[in-house]
């Protein structure tokens, strides 16, 4: 408990925005702190309060924070996963550490920006989405005033009805895929592979780009391996996994069928049974009894935080993941080696358990698709979460090797191999001797996150800066798991109609690169492709959320920009050729080629 003087109220965010700025005008509040991942509730809130108080700003103090927070997290969780350490422990969403569907993370920083700042102002006002955030605040301010209720009925409906439906919709779609999987597509078993070659299973996402024009697959992510792992003569089953697709799922089973390669579709597996497990699973965790108590990290109390977050999420599907593998080998399809992506998320965790309990003698290799994210907690493994790693991590350039065993993977599993999806690069001309005139019109290219609330708040600063630049051309290229129809509709709930020179584009980077002049980036790999060629572009920082930034590893890259005026400054100096230049990374550090010699770290021991 610490003492202050002057007025502080804690209010919820569902009390509205004029509510709100009511009470704050009533108090004479002459700060407020605005503690919530919604971009566009903030735009609400400082519509509402206007010049009534000042809003303490939180970008660049978040970033401190994670930064800050990031190793004493790690070690919180690596102590939790030496008490439970089990299935249903890595079942549940708190433990996968994702911070991208998980706030817990975010609510820590929060916690420490608010202790920060209330005692340098005497009258305050704290906007929260979590009430477990405002009453730890309350903990260490009992003076305080919580003015603001969470609805009751919202509770209930969020811990008790939301997961029931879901259940119930998520078994209803599973049968009803299980049932669309065996009319139109064809079951794999032992009897389909050739016993005189290794098998290699390869997990695979798969987009609409996948099906390609019916005759070839494009895979996105592991492009040629697929076919160079077939002329090096090994039997290749690929697990598709299916998302952003515009086909229906029994359209997608019929071209498994039809395309004649091995493909092992999951809900021909799955009995009625398994179905059910995940809830059999899931009353098994409650019997865990997980025990946040007197939780203290950094000098803060967070057990509230802890509790709150263990209740918000279970990985149905994940589950079903860790039961296929027992199908599979009931089935005959024991791989010699498994291939999948590293993120360490639940469904490849959970996978990688049942390969170790069911396909014992298997080995499993990971290969980092993307780049490692330092406020991406769930890219690090520590302690008996090291049982879940696989045997070998290949990673796609020398400076994610590095990364990543710093941050304490066994460095003797760590190897290089290709970056599969950015070959391309080590082809493309630099950006400053390409053959476009740069005196015709400007071109900016907006490269949107996958995370929606980033994506509608990226989309929200690049409508204020560049709405009114009629001069510019304006290409938003949408994230290839997410739909441009999610943007559509953030537009249009904000009555906002997209400018002549917005357009939207679905075409693949590489052959953009060529055309721009200027490149606004959140959160995504593709900042660092235009890092190692030298394309001006400007790193637009979260004002409320964790920056998923892949270049806050290299101190020569630029900074985050956070509000609509920084970024504006900064674009018209890169357009007049006025801005500060900055060195690009060493190309080959962070891509490795792709060739004969990098794509052998897949197949060698």
């Amino acid at each position: 408990m610490k003492d202050r003087t002057g007025t502080m109220i804690l209010l919820a965010h569902t009390s509205g925005s004029k509510k709100i700025a009511k009470k704050i005008r009533k108090n004479r509040i002459k700060n407020w702190l605005f503690l919530c991942r919604d971009y566009r509730q903030l735009m609400l809130f400082e519509e509402a309060i206007g010049d009534t108080a000042s809003r303490i700003f939180t970008g660049s103090r978040l970033d401190t924070k994670a930064h800050q927070l990031r190793g004493p997290v790690k070690k919180i969780f690596k102590e939790l996963a030496e008490q439970y350490h089990s299935v249903e422990w890595w079942a549940t969403k708190l433990s996968e550490k994702n911070t991208l569907v998980n706030n817990l993370f975010l609510h820590i920083c929060y916690l420490s920006i608010a202790n920060d700042v209330i005692m340098k102002h005497k009258d305050i006002c704290i906007i929260s989405d979590s009430r477990a955030l405002l009453k730890s605040v309350r903990d260490m301010y009992p003076a305080a005033l919580f003015a603001g209720s969470f609805p009751l009925l919202a509770d209930y409906v969020k811990k008790v009805i939301r997961p029931l439906a879901y259940f119930t919709y998520f078994v209803f779609k599973s049968i009803l895929k299980g049932l669309l999987a065996k009319m139109y597509s064809r079951k794999l078993d032992g009897n389909d592979l050739d016993k005189t070659k290794k098998s290699i299973l390869l997990f695979t996402w798969v987009d609409e780009k996948y099906f390609g024009n019916g005759e070839k697959n494009n895979d996105r992510y592991f492009t040629i391996l697929p076919d160079w792992l077939k002329r090096k003569g090994y039997e290749v089953i690929i697990f598709p996994k299916l998302y952003n697709i515009e086909r229906t799922y029994k359209e997608a089973s019929r071209w498994f069928k039809l395309n004649g390669g091995k493909f092992l579709l999951e809900h021909n597996y799955y009995r009625l049974s398994d179905y059910l497990y995940p809830v059999k699973v899931y009353l098994r965790r409650r019997k865990l009894k997980i025990k946040f108590k007197n939780l203290y990290l950094a000098g803060l109390k967070v057990d509230r935080l802890f509790y709150e977050h263990n209740q918000t999420g279970y990985s149905y599907d994940s589950v079903l993941h860790y039961r296929l593998v027992k199908r599979m080998a009931e089935n005959g399809i024991v791989p010699d080696i498994y291939v999948d992506f590293y993120e360490n998320m639940l469904p490849e965790k959970l996978f990688r358990l049942g390969m170790r309990k069911y396909c014992p003698h298997s080995r499993i290799i990971t290969y980092q698709h993307a780049p490692f994210f330092p406020n991406l907690l769930c890219m690090y493994m520590t302690g008996r979460e090291l049982e879940c790693a696989p045997d070998k991590l290949v990673c796609s350039g020398r400076a994610m090797m590095d990364i990543i065993k710093n941050e304490g993977f066994p460095p003797e599993r760590v190897v290089l191999g290709p970056a599969l999806r950015y070959g391309f690069l080590h082809a493309v001309k630099p950006w400053k001797t390409n053959a476009r005139d740069r005196d015709c019109r400007k071109v900016v290219l907006v490269i949107f996150p996958l995370e929606r609330k980033l994506a509608e708040e990226l989309m929200t600063k690049v409508f204020s800066v560049l709405r009114e630049l009629e001069d510019i051309k304006v290409i938003l290229k949408i994230h290839p798991m997410m739909h441009s129809r999610i943007i559509i509709d953030f537009c249009r709930t904000n009555k906002w109609k997209l400018p002549a020179h917005f357009q939207f584009c679905n075409d693949e980077l590489y052959s953009l690169i060529e055309q721009v002049d200027c490149a606004l980036i959140m959160a995504t790999t593709s900042i660092l492709e235009f890092c190692v060629l030298e394309i001006p572009y400007i790193n637009v920082g979260s004002e409320i959320a964790l920056n998923h930034d892949p270049t806050e590893w290299f101190a020569q890259c630029r900074h985050p920009l956070y509000t609509d005026n920084e970024i504006k400054t900064e674009l018209i100096k890169i357009l007049k050729g006025e801005a500060q230049s900055y060195d690009g990374l060493i190309k080959e550090d962070v891509f490795e080629p792709v060739n004969e010699h990098s794509l052998q770290a897949f197949i060698t021991d």
